[in-house]
């Protein structure tokens, strides 16, 4: 899933709520896995919040503007 919403962020697009339930279903279905064993909004935010702090190359300014784009996903 992290792989399907990055592109979106590095444009800064936020994918709405129901595009997150059909990647989710769509990446349950591929692997054979259980919806709820995938990530939730919560967890998906916070792991690209964290890989978005952590990238050394973008500027402080750039990292709050793509948390900030990611806390409308929560």
């Amino acid at each position: 899933m992290l792989y399907s919403i990055r592109p979106l962020l590095v444009e800064k697009k936020v994918p709405s709520k129901d595009i997150l339930v059909a990647v989710r279903f769509s990446t349950a279905k591929k692997y054979g896995v259980e919806q709820h064993d995938l990530y939730d909004e919560f967890s998906l935010t916070s792991d690209l919040i964290n890989e978005t702090i952590a990238n050394v190359f973008l500027t402080s300014d750039e990292k709050i503007e793509f948390c900030n784009l990611l806390q409308a996903i929560k």
